[in-house]
């Protein structure tokens, strides 16, 4: 990342990146780097995350938050949302008032997400086609339906597509 050739575009995902907030020094170091210096590099970096506060625990992930331009902040669990609220003054309250009416994506056919940038918030829906949907899914039955195509040694993308088409076909329509 940072020893490459600095013509050539790179990203860090990190997903789950809770897992990474614990701390440890060679994990602060590199997402603290990352963040800060990051573009002199050609390079962007990603945590995904399920709730705000885990940007708020320790050093490196509150680097994280705070040296990102963009922030994509999508449903959050409406008493955890409430508690950083009394703690942080991450959102202001019409934020918050929308962030707490956000459905269920699974509900609604769409997730929403509030996008934060250069000081300016903005509210969206994502619509995605079922392909994508199950590539990034997080539940269980379409994760565990993949793997067991992937088992019986069917190419990644071709499970996907199929468990897409098994899932969610009326939306192929």
């Amino acid at each position: 990342m940072f020893d490459s050739d600095r013509s050539k575009q790179k990203m860090c995902i990190i997903d789950e990146a809770w897992k990474f907030f614990t701390g440890d020094k060679v994990a602060a170091n590199f997402i603290t780097k990352g963040y800060r210096t990051g573009r002199k590099h050609n390079a962007s970096f990603v945590t995904l995350t399920q709730g705000i506060d885990d940007f708020y625990e320790f050093e490196e992930a509150r680097a994280a938050w705070d040296n990102s331009a963009l922030k994509l902040i999508f449903m959050q669990d409406h008493d955890s949302l409430m508690e950083h609220k009394k703690n942080h003054d991450t959102f202001t309250p019409y934020e918050v008032n929308l962030l707490n009416k956000f459905p269920k994506a699974k509900d609604a056919g769409y997730s929403q997400v509030l996008i934060k940038a250069n000081g300016i918030s903005s509210f969206h829906r994502l619509f995605v086609d079922p392909f994508t949907l199950v590539l990034f899914s997080s539940d269980g039955k379409d994760y565990q339906a993949v793997h067991n195509y992937t088992a019986q040694n069917i190419p990644f993308f071709e499970a996907v597509e199929r468990v897409a088409r098994e899932h969610y076909g009326a939306l192929y329509a």
